[in-house]
């Protein structure tokens, strides 16, 4: 659910305001961090309420959205390839998220090379500006 304030003279009339709002939605927040969780794709937007004007004029409008996220939790395992290896461990980066496995949670403390596709079973998540992520070799 998201709360969306937008200027009055952004609005049109005659415009269908689940398509603005799925454009406004998706130009806000696709591939980037909401609420903790890394969000991939927006499939579905619509007005849940009648829109409220605040006190700075601007409009309220109050929107319900299912998205395709990606929230990894502690005790889960997942699959990732490897981006990059130094002597601390190897790491896989995209645009909004990193795992980090440290080389004492590596197989026998040996790191495996880039490229090479490994089972992660994740055990610290931090969100700042990215999610990191820390977890050993499955």
């Amino acid at each position: 659910m998201f709360d969306v304030l937008t200027k009055p003279n952004d609005l049109k009339v005659g415009i269908d305001m689940n398509k603005y709002m799925y454009c406004y939605i998706t130009e806000k927040y696709k591939d980037r961090i909401y609420d903790g969780k890394h969000i991939i794709a927006i499939n579905e937007v619509s007005v849940i309420s009648i829109p409220k004007i605040m006190t700075n004029g601007r409009v309220r409008f109050k929107i319900k959205s299912k998205c395709t996220v990606i929230d990894l939790e502690v005790g889960d395992v997942v699959s990732m390839e490897v981006s990059s290896t130094n002597k601390m461990g190897a790491t896989y980066k995209n645009n909004c998220i990193t795992i980090f496995i440290p080389k004492h949670k590596c197989i026998n403390e040996i790191i495996p090379q880039e490229g090479e596709q490994v089972n992660v079973e994740i055990l610290g998540k931090r969100v700042d500006e990215r999610i990191v992520y820390v977890g050993k070799i499955k």
